[in-house]
């Protein structure tokens, strides 16, 4: 499946977001903004998985379910990750300017008539799981946006939690290690995804054009700025006593942009500043 271009892919003027690995990117500007402002970016992360025998099923429902979602005004982008070794296991990832924004497209005559044949025909082997979490840092790597969500695409995700009394050691570990990500051949993009019930817990997102780019992170043989700038997790002990590492290997199913498409990530990486 190719990406549903249902925006127009507009980089700001000032300089091309797929630079943006030449930036210092921080925290959000303003208090107010972190917690309710556009600038925040709101994901709802949804982990399920699709019962025996109704994937095909499941997949037709889920092309229209994404681009109804892509309608709903504040929609930034909607993305569904199979996970690589388990192949009725998913991940959606579905970002908003505004909780608020969530809130109102889920009620919508017309998304709770999308969704209905998710409520009628038993696609899923048991209850998702959803969790509620703000976009924390993200750069463009060398590929860039226009990559972003093609049907393929590698995913690392990680989950995990920082020891306590370590957030601000994580923080400080976590931007410099983004940073020189983004210099990585074959990247697209590096999210860093905060709970918003738990400040120590975390996602990080790696997308890669392919799972070979991907052979750059600390767990195999990186570069040596890459050893460099994970060196100060270990050293720091940032992950001590938190929540235990989880770390999956996944593709892109589907996505699609929403309504605020790439401008709402390149404002978001605007908006920030040093740690």
């Amino acid at each position: 499946m190719r990406l549903k271009r249902l925006s127009r892919i507009k980089i700001g003027p000032e300089m091309p977001m797929w630079l943006s690995h030449l930036i210092r990117l921080s925290r959000p500007r303003s208090l107010s903004s972190a917690s309710t402002g556009k600038r925040a970016v709101y994901v709802q992360h949804v982990e399920f998985e699709v019962a025996p025998g109704k994937l095909a099923e499941w997949a037709s429902y889920v092309r229209n379910y994404l681009a109804v979602q892509a309608r709903q005004p504040g929609g930034v982008s909607f993305r569904v990750l199979r996970l690589l070794n388990e192949s009725n296991r998913f991940i959606s990832l579905r970002t908003w300017l505004t909780q608020e924004d969530a809130l109102r497209a889920r009620e919508s005559a017309e998304v709770q008539l999308a969704g209905k044949p998710a409520r009628d025909g038993g696609f899923y082997a048991s209850p998702a799981r959803w969790t509620e979490h703000r976009l924390w840092d993200m750069v463009w790597g060398l590929a860039g946006p226009t990559t972003f969500a093609p049907a393929g695409r590698y995913v690392h995700h990680v989950s995990g939690g920082v020891g306590p009394g370590k957030l601000d050691a994580w923080q400080a570990y976590s931007r410099t290690f983004v940073a020189v990500m983004a210099r990585q051949p074959g990247l697209v993009s590096h999210e860093t995804l905060r709970s918003m019930t738990d400040a120590n817990r975390f996602i990080a997102m790696r997308t890669h054009v392919s799972e070979a780019a991907a052979q750059v992170g600390p767990e195999f043989e990186p570069a040596a700025e890459v050893k460099l700038a994970a060196k100060p997790a270990r050293s720091m002990n940032v992950y001590e006593g938190g929540e235990p590492t989880v770390s999956w290997a996944c593709e892109v199913y589907d996505g699609v942009w929403g309504v605020a498409g790439p401008q709402a990530y390149d404002a978001f990486m605007r908006s920030l500043e040093p740690v």
